[in-house]
């Protein structure tokens, strides 16, 4: 009944509360609350001034004396619950407003008509409601069996219990503060351990007992990390939890002066499995013993931190989200050794590392299957001065292992000169590859493994605001798309190309020069075949004249012939693949080859260099 009368600590109403709040903003005042307005105070007097026998009002009580003695020695009075009717009290009775009785603080007193009669408090209709809990002072009494009510109709604050702070009984009265609880900032005993390499410590920020320990950091605590004391060096500390059931550690969190951690691999004998919390801004070294036993790095471990480069343990699993962001001088990073685990480099794992060396990327293992989400994103220096700063990640080459390259994976990397897309790769995202405005010219070759593109996967547009009006600069790269059965993605709620009473989504940048095949491997007009003719004519809108996408067709049946001294061997490579000539006995040869297409031959003969 208590939880259900909580007014300010729990936001709890009575429904006659309620009732009585609604009938008080809407400008009506209840005939309850009216009477119990006036009842109250003329109620309060008289048995103040001890003119009326008790037994008019309540059994159990003798006189009105003690009544009044026992009101003055608790001290207390009821709190109104904001609609009129008693609250949760300091002395920890409440009245009800359904005609329930108080949550225990008077004594229960059964009046001639089968009421309760709280003196100095509120008194409720109990028509309907359940006697009182019994208790050490007061009584409460209901006027008769009709439920009407008799209340102070304000909150009791006096010393004695008598007199009432001015209220008013429609519900403006606020609720008492509650007593404070001498128990309730107490942590309580620490849990039970065994080990003698760690302890359990409060922490009052996490609110939390915690296992703290030295091992394997190094530095001292700094303002705010528990048990700093200003002026004097105390050694910082990792934090960990311990699940009771594998009888594993996970890091929680280092001190903030941490500024190297070497991670054990265990400690008081029990393995650490996972890392998190490191990102603090002095952490500048982290490493792994060859039998670490750590498997997963969680969400932002390592955000933020001073780390300029890592080698992760050959027995990671799995990397959480973020766990590099903003790591602005993380330059190298060595991935896990003879590891099959690792399936995915999560969304914006790398996110922010401005000094991040190209390897990052042409080194990611065999295992890894997909670039999630903006993971790459903006690994670019914020400020660069030419000749000053320091360039890095200049070039993206991914390697063929991986499957998929998801939405905005490289987006913002201004420095990016070339791009690398190994033959393996199936799918690229929305805007995976855009914002790189120093590829405006280049060329980037889609290998036969792609199958669809997302919108926008290679735009490079730049809006330049200038006196002169606003310039659009496109910065396009052409692409050589060597997939003829490559597929558009169908896109019901916002494609931009419309083909055969169909939307789908447009992975082609306006300025764009796109070399594919015309015909699909069966035959038939190809997808890329499709979207040039459903864009045919179009001019890009802030630039007049120009073209909005220029369309080359790559043919099967070109040729490359040719000479050479007898005996040698030809070899024609072009956009990676390397095809064999066939040579004659004169030296003579013919080799097929694709139209519009970079071509390089290497001629090969014993004695000679190629």
């Amino acid at each position: 009944m208590g939880a259900e009368r909580r007014s300010r600590a729990g936001g709890y109403r009575s429904e006659m509360a309620q009732r009585r709040a609604r009938a008080s903003r809407s400008g009506v005042c209840p005939w309850r609350a009216v009477w119990r307005c006036g009842t109250a105070v003329a109620l309060s007097c008289i048995l103040a001034a001890g003119l009326v026998p008790v037994a008019g009002f309540a059994q159990g009580s003798e006189t009105i004396a003690a009544a009044r003695e026992s009101l003055r020695a608790n001290a207390s009075g009821a709190a109104a619950d904001g609609a009129g009717n008693a609250g949760d009290a300091a002395n920890g009775y409440a009245a009800g407003g359904t005609g329930d009785a108080a949550d225990a603080g008077g004594a229960a007193a059964n009046s001639a008509d089968g009421g309760l009669l709280v003196v100095g408090s509120q008194v409720e209709a109990s028509g309907e409601g359940p006697a009182a809990a019994p208790g050490a002072q007061g009584s409460q009494s209901a006027q008769s069996s009709q439920g009407s009510q008799v209340g102070a109709g304000a909150d009791s604050s006096a010393a004695g219990g008598l007199a009432g702070d001015a209220g008013d009984a429609a519900g403006t009265g606020s609720a008492a503060d509650p007593a404070p609880d001498p128990d309730a900032n107490d942590p309580g005993p620490a849990p039970d351990y065994d080990g003698t390499e760690a302890a359990y410590v409060y922490d009052d920020y996490y609110g939390e007992y915690l296992l703290a320990t030295a091992k394997g950091i190094t530095g001292d605590k700094a303002d705010g990390d528990v048990g700093y004391v200003a002026g004097t060096a105390t050694p910082a500390q990792v934090w960990l939890t311990l699940d009771e059931k594998t009888n594993e550690l996970t890091v929680h969190h280092v001190d903030a002066g941490a500024v190297a951690f070497g991670v054990p691999a265990t400690v008081d004998g029990r393995p650490i499995t996972t890392v998190g919390g490191c990102g603090s801004s002095n952490l500048t070294s982290v490493t792994f013993p060859a039998d670490s036993h750590v498997t997963y790095l969680s969400w932002g471990a390592f955000s933020g931190s001073q780390l300029q480069s890592i080698a992760l343990p050959s027995s990671l699993e799995a990397l959480g989200e973020n766990v590099f962001s903003e790591c602005e001088k993380l330059q190298t990073v060595e991935w896990p050794k003879n590891n099959d685990m690792l399936k995915t480099i999560p969304a914006e794992t790398f996110a922010g590392c401005n000094m991040l060396d190209d390897s990052v990327v042409a080194s990611i293992p065999a295992s890894v299957e997909t670039i999630d989400y903006r993971a790459f994103a903006n690994c670019s220096p914020r400020i660069f001065v030419q000749g000053e700063t320091p360039e890095s990640f200049t070039e993206v080459n991914v390697p063929g292992t991986v499957k998929a390259i998801e939405s905005s994976a490289f987006e913002g990397c201004e420095h990016v000169r070339s791009i690398s897309i190994g033959d393996g790769v199936q799918t690229i995202g929305n805007r995976a590859f855009a914002s790189m405005p120093l590829m405006a010219g280049a060329e980037v070759v889609l290998p036969a493994s792609v199958r669809t593109m997302g919108q926008d996967a290679f735009d490079n547009t730049q809006v330049v605001s200038r006196p002169s009006g606003t310039e659009w600069k496109r910065n396009a790269v052409t692409l050589r798309v060597l997939n003829p059965d490559f597929e558009l993605v169908e896109y019901e709620y916002g494609g931009t190309l419309e083909i055969d009473g169909k939307k789908y989504d447009n992975p082609f940048s306006v300025g764009q020069t796109i070399v594919a095949f015309a015909r699909s491997s069966a035959g038939q007009p190809s997808w890329i075949k499709r979207a040039a003719d459903a864009v045919a004519g179009r001019e890009d809108e802030h630039n007049p004249g120009k073209p909005a996408y220029t369309f080359q067709w790559m043919e099967e049946s070109s040729q490359v012939t040719g000479k050479v001294p007898a005996g040698a061997q030809v070899t024609l490579f072009q956009n990676g693949v390397a095809t064999t000539a066939k040579v004659s006995a004169d030296g003579s040869f013919t080799v097929e080859a694709l139209s519009s297409t970079p071509a390089t031959l290497q001629v090969s003969l014993e004695g000679c260099y190629d």
